[in-house]
Formats: C-alpha cells, structure tokens, sequence
C-alpha cells in the first residue's frame, strides 16, 4: 500500500512524498508531472487518483519496484 503527503521541497515547489512500507520512499514534484494531484491539498485529496498519476509516472520514467 503506498502512502501518500504534500510538502514543500527548498525552493517552494509542491510535491508527493511517496512511501511504501519495506521500501525507500521518494519525491515527485506535482507542477508539470502530476498535473490533478497539484490542485489538490491535504483537505481534498483523492488518494485514487494520485495513485493512478503515481503509477503512470513510475511505468514511464521511475522503477518497477512501487507499481
């Protein structure tokens, strides 16, 4: 099950932390990678969809290990 929590990085951008339990987490920044999971904050968060955006980015240009 991956877990997912918004933060800032150092120069302000948003991003997902992403983190799966055995595993070393990591951190996509939302801006132009995950466009719906950028509009959304800690209130409105659909974890469905980050998910789903989490996964297509991880298939395209990350590791196999989280999908």
């Amino acid at each position: 099950m991956l877990k997912f929590k918004f933060a800032m990085d150092s120069n302000g951008n948003k991003i997902v932390k992403v983190t799966r339990k055995g595993f070393r987490g990591f951190n996509i920044q939302t801006n132009g990678n995950l466009p719906q999971t950028h509009a959304m904050n800690a209130d409105t968060i659909n974890t469905h969809i980050v998910q789903d955006e989490v996964r297509a980015f991880c298939s395209a240009y990350g590791t196999f290990k989280y999908l």
